[in-house]
């Protein structure tokens, strides 16, 4: 019987892998080609499980979907709306250098040219004290240029808005008033923490994969209805836990990582299972290798990482994509 079984799924570059462990413990495994549309290869491995999907109680899910948009650059056409005068501190990036004899070092492209960063009348202090109010007329015409050029995701991070989120949340009201219809992400609701650029680069990764992955995890769970599952879907997050699809959808950036986190929880007990404290787990993939550190028998976790030059600061897996 598997009644009340979970099921793992996760979809790589050229695989869709499926693990099913009953209520009584028996594991089975799928593997199916990854299709165009990755919801059918997840559903096409699913069904070689099982006879019928209201046997499943939960699946928890990792993706790729998010880690290929960034690397492959197939992301969201994205607005950016900042503080005037700080619009390039996302091209600016950090004075730092992966190799500091390479006179001819590039910095990756930002995810938004600088025509579609655009700035707003506001000022907000280190220590949270308002200096200039935000010009919500200004604000106001900055979004309608943003729609106007077309862009479906607007990312919003205002200089020093983790230390007072109040025109940001201003700005989030606009938007709902100005362009409902378009994906948005706050730096106060994804990254609220000090560090310009890094935080920058969150916002922006959330709002260029945003439209993909809130899609992708709509029609991934319709798929499931319609086979009769009424049970749990989560999806893995960067850190190694798990989200409801819709925080998944809300807070993007959370899945760049998705796909890779789970095979350092598989290495992490692997290891275990053999008895070494200290390893280094290698997952290559379709599209992307993955690379974590296993100390004394955990995961090393960082708050900053990179997914193909862009950099994300929120608590990760200790894992490096390329």
């Amino acid at each position: 019987m598997t009644e009340g079984a979970v099921v793992g799924i996760d979809v790589g570059g050229t695989f869709t892998d499926a693990v099913l462990v009953s209520a009584d413990g028996e594991i089975r495994v799928a593997k199916a080609i990854t299709t165009p549309n990755q919801s059918l290869g997840a559903v096409k491995s699913v069904e070689s499980l099982v006879s019928h999907f209201r046997e499943i109680a939960t699946i928890v899910h990792g993706t790729t979907v998010a880690t290929n948009a960034i690397i492959e650059r197939k992301g969201a056409k994205v607005g950016l709306i900042t503080t005037e005068g700080f619009r390039d501190v996302l091209e600016l990036q950090r004075q730092e250098r992966r190799n500091i004899w390479d006179l001819f070092a590039e910095k990756s492209p930002p995810l938004v040219p600088r025509n579609r960063r655009l700035g707003v009348v506001e000022r907000i202090m280190a220590n949270g004290t308002v200096r200039t109010a935000l010009d919500k007329s200004n604000a106001r015409n900055v979004i309608r240029r943003l729609v106007a050029d077309r862009c479906n995701s607007i990312a919003v991070c205002l200089i020093n808005a983790y230390a007072n989120a109040e025109h940001e949340f201003q700005l989030e009201e606009l938007l709902e008033i100005d362009a409902p219809d378009h994906y948005r992400s706050i730096s106060s609701h994804i990254a609220p923490h000090f560090r310009e650029y890094d935080r920058m680069s969150t916002t922006v990764l959330s709002a260029y994969v945003g439209p993909k992955i809130k899609s992708y995890l709509s029609g991934f769970r319709e798929r499931f209805r319609e086979r009769s599952f009424a049970g749990t879907i989560l999806v893995m997050g960067s850190n190694g836990g798990v989200l409801p699809p819709e925080t998944a959808g809300e807070h993007a950036a959370a899945t760049c990582l998705s796909g890779p986190a789970g095979g350092v929880l598989a290495s992490v007990q692997i290891a275990a299972d053999m008895g070494i404290e200290d390893a280094i787990s290698f997952d290559m993939g379709g599209t992307s290798t993955d690379v974590s550190l296993i100390r004394k028998g955990l995961p090393v976790v960082s708050m900053r990482s990179a997914i193909g030059g862009p950099p994300s600061s929120l608590n990760v897996e200790g894992s490096s994509t390329a």
